[in-house]
């Protein structure tokens, strides 16, 4: 294995301890993500047609070879992250075509708008300062993700090799009949044990068993029932264990159709998430892997915009087009059996005939078992987590900041290779959300930080050649404002390549959304992508003094709307009632009426950061609660509260 270094990024607080060192926090890079969500979604063909990536007739991008140190695993999801093992092939001439203008204003005449129409674009650099989008409706600035502001706040860490020993057992995939063989790399005498879900009612997420061990000869076919295992193997004299091991498989559905003229054109899916990493601390924290998505046929869309505080209503807007609200009101999280009726785009595929799989890389904080009570029935075909609750309880595990960083002899990480998986993959790599709090949250750049998640899209060459256009749109969208629902949309889409765009389904919690395979209206704007004000990070804001009377006035009815919010909860008794300690900051969002109030109360400090509209005739705020973001770690501070909802404002 490559050794690499890595610049780590400080994390979003989950665990329900106090951080004592906050630094010990600045350990998140992509072998220790705190919430690995993976959708992967598997045709029979998915590996079977390992079509030549050439260059493509209207992409900005050359030839794609892919980079040396790949190895021959199937399902392992690797990036080549050494810089000199990528190549740069992105071509000068068709750079100065792309929507990132440096230029005062550019038209744009090659739009993909039915009838050709041109749009007069803003360019991306300003007097001196910077865009992701700059139009009429959203100017969301872009920091500099290197300022000196945000590289004193980071560590540098060494990238760190789990286990060097030689492994005694490869996985070997045959794609002609898509089996998988254990084969034992030295002499030694080898057994695994299965590893099964075992948790009923409320723990039916939670539990996991193993079967007795079985002793496999060299070069065993792995049972198709087996999707995880545990393996032990001992060299002469064969008395003690010398080395574990785990592994997971995706076999095909039984029911699987099989048609070899139509299903090499159906493409396999794959959603590969890291939690709490914005646009801008991947290009700071993950260099290499930065370059290696922007040297290679990965789209971006830096326009992205998170639609909710965490990651649940994030993932759910991607996963089912819901907005929070109604998440819960038809899915329950709180309650048994109440997820394995939500409608999520994995059922989708299941009946188009795909196989499915999920996977999350931390037990203990897993989006749908925080909080919630989980899947009482697995979700999908493949589910990950009885494999991921067996490895951290069986295996050795290493953690660095209080998450995992090595799960058994491997970090806590997928592995991409080149086995063909790729030509045949739609990958939509991306986050959640930025930095939800902490010392970088705190710094100006903070707000976008925090609301601009990353987000690069891989299409494989057939589709490229089949789709043009869709794929000229991808690119054009670089620059425009996009949400979570935007890429519920796109999924769909996925199912129905070749539907008019006026055919495709809309997303329940935003019905102007739409795939982003399909231009996005380069003057739209948050209303109009889903997202709420509070989340929204189109940034036109100037500064109200805080001594305004109107500041005090806001700022102390805000912390009243909270205190009436925690008191209207049962379970939160022991939640102290809080006071306005101090005003950090006013400001108004462009002309309109709404504002951005950062302040803190008593006890405990408590940083809050709200967005309200102020109807200033009345001198009053709206009685319901307005969306607020929490910017203090406060785990610890809210045990006392037994409400999810309630936690973010509760001080015991």
């Amino acid at each position: 294995m490559t050794k690499i270094k890595y610049e780590l990024v400080p994390c979003e607080e989950q665990e329900p301890n106090e951080i004592k060192k906050p630094l010990n926090c600045i350990v998140k890079i992509l072998f220790v993500v705190l919430s690995l969500f993976t959708l992967v979604i598997y045709t029979l063909s998915g590996a079977n047609n390992s079509l030549k990536s050439n260059a493509d007739p209207f992409s900005p991008w050359k030839s794609m070879r892919l980079p040396l140190g790949w190895t021959n695993n199937p399902g392992d999801l690797s990036s080549p992250l050494d810089a000199k093992h990528t190549t740069r092939s992105l071509s000068t001439a068709k750079q100065t075509e792309s929507t990132e203008a440096t230029y005062s204003k550019v038209t744009d005449t090659e739009s993909t708008t039915e009838d050709q129409a041109e749009i007069t674009l803003y360019a991306l650099e300003e007097n001196g300062k910077k865009y992701f989008v700059n139009s009429p409706q959203c100017q969301m600035s872009h920091p500099n993700p290197f300022a000196s502001n945000i590289q004193h706040i980071y560590n540098k860490h060494s990238y760190i090799v789990c286990d060097k020993s030689r492994d005694m057992i490869t996985v070997n995939y045959n794609v002609t009949d898509s089996t998988y063989r254990l084969h034992k790399n030295e002499n030694s005498s080898c057994c695994f044990k299965q590893i099964l879900r075992a948790g009923t009612s409320a723990n039916a997420d939670h539990k996991y068993k193993l079967g007795p061990c079985v002793e496999f000869q060299q070069d065993f076919l792995v049972p198709t029932e087996v999707s995880a295992m545990i393996t032990y193997c001992r060299r002469p004299p064969f008395d003690k264990v010398s080395q574990k091991d785990a592994f997971s498989f995706v076999h095909p559905r039984k029911d699987q159709i099989k048609n070899p003229t139509t299903l090499h054109r159906r493409p396999s899916v794959l959603l590969w998430g890291i939690d709490s990493i914005s646009r801008m601390n991947l290009e700071l924290t993950m260099p290499r892997m930065f370059e290696y998505l922007n040297n290679q046929h990965w789209f971006e869309l830096q326009g992205y915009n998170k639609m909710g505080d965490n990651t649940f209503p994030n993932l759910m807007a991607v996963l089912t087009g819901f907005n929070k609200t109604y998440a819960n009101a038809r899915c329950h999280p709180e309650k048994v059996r109440g997820l394995d009726a939500c409608p999520f785009i994995w059922k989708d595929f299941k009946d188009k005939g795909y196989t499915t799989a999920f996977a999350e890389d931390w037990s203990k904080f897993s989006t749908f078992d925080y909080s919630s009570r989980g899947f009482f029935n697995p979700p999908t075909d493949v589910y990950g987590r009885p494999l991921v609750l067996a490895v951290e309880k069986e295996l050795k595990t290493f953690q660095r900041g209080q998450m995992p960083y090595c799960l058994g002899r491997k970090p806590a990480s997928r592995t991409l290779d080149k086995n063909g998986i790729m030509d045949n993959t739609i990958i939509i790599f991306f986050s959640d959300h930025g930095t939800r709090f902490g010392p970088l949250r705190n710094l100006d750049s903070g707000f976008v930080e925090e609301r601009l998640p990353f987000i690069y899209i891989r299409v494989p060459r057939w589709i490229r050649e089949k789709y043009p256009k869709q794929l000229r749109n991808l690119q054009m969208n670089k620059n425009r404002l996009t949400s979570p629902y935007d890429i519920h949309a796109t999924l769909r889409h996925i199912l129905e390549l070749d539907t008019p765009k006026d055919k495709l389904p809309r997303p329940d919690g935003c019905s102007s959304c739409h795939s982003v395979f399909e231009e996005v209206d380069w003057s739209r704007n948050c209303s109009q992508a889903g997202i709420e004000e509070h989340w929204c990070a189109c940034n036109s804001f100037s500064d109200v003094p805080t001594t305004d009377p109107s500041a005090r006035s806001m700022s102390t009815q805000l912390v009243e709307a909270i205190n009436k919010y925690v008191a209207s909860k049962k379970g939160t008794e022991r939640c102290s009632r809080l006071k306005l300690n101090r005003i950090s900051s006013v400001q108004r969002r462009g002309s309109s009426n709404r504002y951005l109030i950062q302040l803190k109360a008593q006890p405990g400090d408590a940083l809050f950061e709200a967005t309200v509209d102020w109807d200033a005739s009345a001198q009053r705020i709206p009685a319901q609660m307005p969306s607020i973001s929490r910017l203090d770690t406060y785990a610890a501070k809210s045990r006392c509260s037994s409400v999810k909802e309630t936690k973010k404002y509760c001080i015991c």
